[in-house]
């Protein structure tokens, strides 16, 4: 052979291994395309009808890593799934991706306001170690990646992940669940998400040959925060991300959190009990809450179906209205084994109607027959113990400040004083500032109950004072004005007066009434 003939050979060996690796690249590019729609429609399906918007993000090396959202993915829409750039995110080197993990609201601000659904808890572990080879960076990365799969597979207390995300500097772990309102359970989500964050660190912490991976806790708990989308480029790296699919069994958060969560807390707190969320979600939140543990006690909730509607209803009547209180005691009873015929839950439900009825917590456990276990891993107590367990709270707070004041007088500094009792140094600074009103009783709501009736009496009796001011007023002007157009008559009536004055009692005049008065009495008598 010669040796052109050699050359052609090896020009044609090298031309058709390149066309290789371009046709490997090719499928490994819509490989991860295909899997990239199948990451978005696993962690990301609307709840019922309601749909969310994801925000999509870059950012440009070149400008500081400032990420801009340029795309919104709006949930449960195919249009919109179709719509995705994903042959840009998994073709482009020249920026890095970034997605939320959960649904806002509308276009506008990302945060925790803005927040509608709740679809997915993200656990960052990340590698933030300077001066590691990018060798012994990846290979931690990976026995990382094997330690996590097994804890999985054999733990009973932390649920698998969905989906296992390498980023190019550590790992992302993904868990799917079932939609949340962000309105009424982000404090569930946010109890479970730090639960997952605590047990993974020291369980990593624990490895002796995991030495530089940790939980970024900061990050995996922002709720409206801003994760790296799989299988993109990360430019900090200079490597492509992948991720792997463990399952596609959703998370039903609640459950997990009354199992594994609530139970290891002294006072649990599953609702947000803030004022700008109604009376009746909360209570409706805990009537399903407490069926929940009831069924996974095994009780028998056929002699209890009616008096849960019936409460139920008159609670959501009280405040939304008897449309809404309706719709919301027809999905209970639809949750039962044995549903309620509509007949009869119309006619238990008919004085409700008629008189609604107002419920106190301590009649609530008494209908319910709520015990005490059950009363704590609620966190629903009667008014009475929750007045006690805040007076409990304001004791240990009134020593943190005597304790403050009597090391203050020692003479030490407030960064001292701020460690020793355990608060920050603001704090310190504000109980110095004015010790008696740090130490000061706060109003109960006793106090302040009754402080408000007696400024309402207050009040009332001024409106009264100020009522009866106005009437004297009035009439004194009205006196006046009567007499002013009395001074100011014509000049003919008072001319008029003056001509009869003196003369009411003459002959002639008694004379011609006289004569008046008959011819009208004469008039009458005819008619």
């Amino acid at each position: 052979m010669s040796i052109s003939a050699e050359y052609d050979q090896h020009y044609m060996d090298n031309f058709n291994a390149i066309i290789e690796q371009e046709k490997q690249r090719e499928q490994a590019r819509r490989r991860k395309k295909e899997d990239l729609y199948s990451f978005f429609e696993l962690h990301y399906v609307p709840e019922g009808d309601y749909t969310s918007k994801i925000y999509i993000g870059c950012d440009i090396p070149a400008k500081k890593g400032k990420i801009y959202t340029f795309h919104h993915y709006q949930t449960g829409i195919e249009e919109s799934l179709d719509a995705l750039p994903v042959d840009f995110f998994t073709a482009n080197n020249a920026k890095n991706y970034y997605v939320t993990a959960n649904g806002l609201k509308k276009r506008g601000k990302r945060n925790e306001k803005n927040l509608f659904t709740l679809h997915n808890i993200v656990i960052d572990i990340d590698c933030h170690k300077y001066g590691i080879s990018k060798k012994d960076r990846d290979n931690e990365i990976e026995k990382c990646e094997v330690y996590l799969r097994e804890l999985f597979d054999n733990s009973l207390e932390l649920p698998s992940p969905n989906t296992i995300v390498k980023t190019g500097r550590g790992l992302q772990l993904w868990w799917a669940i079932k939609p949340l309102s962000a309105a009424k359970l982000k404090n569930i989500y946010k109890e479970t998400a730090a639960y997952l964050c605590d047990q993974l660190d020291e369980k990593i912490s624990k490895q002796y040959y995991l030495n530089f991976l940790r939980v970024d806790r900061a990050a995996s708990l922002k709720m409206a925060g801003y994760f790296r989308l799989p299988g993109t480029y990360n430019s900090k790296a200079k490597k492509w991300g992948d991720f792997a699919f463990l399952h596609e069994d959703r998370l039903n958060v609640v459950d997990f959190y009354f199992d594994k969560v609530a139970s290891g807390k002294k006072n649990p707190i599953p609702f947000t009990n803030s004022k700008k969320y109604a009376l009746a979600d909360y209570r409706e939140h805990i009537l399903y809450a407490l069926l929940e543990l009831r069924r996974k006690e095994g009780w028998v909730e056929d002699g209890y179906r009616d008096t849960f509607c019936f409460i139920l209803f008159n609670t959501i009547l009280e405040e939304y209205g008897e449309e809404k209180a309706d719709e919301a005691v027809r999905k209970m009873n639809r949750s039962f084994s044995h549903p309620l015929s509509e007949k009869s839950l119309k006619s238990y439900l008919s004085t409700s109607r008629k008189k609604g009825y107002k419920f106190s917590n301590q009649t609530i456990i008494n209908y319910l027959c709520i015990t005490k276990e059950e009363q704590d891993m609620l966190h629903f107590h009667p008014s009475s113990k929750r007045e006690e367990e805040r007076e409990k709270k304001r004791q240990v707070k009134r020593e943190r400040v005597q304790l403050v004041i009597e090391l203050a007088k020692e003479g030490r500094s407030q960064r001292e004083i701020a460690k020793m009792s355990g608060t920050s140094q603001s704090t310190v600074c504000r109980i110095l500032r004015d010790p008696d009103k740090a130490l000061a009783p706060r109003k109960t709501t006793a106090n302040k109950t009754e402080e408000n009736q007696t400024r309402k009496k207050e009040s009332d009796s001024k409106q009264r004072r100020n009522d009866e001011t106005e009437k004297s007023t009035e009439k004194v002007n009205g006196e006046k004005e009567d007499k002013a157009k009395q001074k100011n008559l014509p000049c003919e009536k008072q001319v008029e007066n003056d001509n009869t004055n003196g003369y009411e009692n003459s002959p002639m005049i008694n004379e011609r009434k006289a004569t008046d008065y008959s011819v009208v009495d004469e008039q009458d008598a005819g008619g």
